[in-house]
């Protein structure tokens, strides 16, 4: 499967449920916690990471260390660009 080119098409492919699960775990972790450390970030990131592996995406993680920096860096750069608010 190719990644998606826009926010639409990644939303598309996004299980409800699994979005509604998880966004309400971040409203939870934000009204526990003043600031967000390496534990919150650490989930955030493992968590997108988990929820879109099973469709063949991978999301860059400083936590996830089974890839190099210049991997993790390509990553980034596709997830930047697109990102559009």
């Amino acid at each position: 499967m190719t990644q998606p080119t826009t926010i639409e098409e990644l939303a598309s492919r996004i299980d409800p449920r699994e979005a509604q699960l998880f966004a309400a775990h971040i409203m939870a972790m934000g009204g526990r916690s003043i600031e967000w450390g390496a534990d919150e970030l650490g989930y955030v990131a493992n968590r997108l990471a988990e929820i879109t592996k099973p469709d063949g995406l991978e999301f860059p993680s400083p936590y996830l260390d089974d890839r190099t920096e210049e991997e993790n860096q390509k990553l980034a750069d596709y997830w930047n660009g697109l990102y559009r608010p």
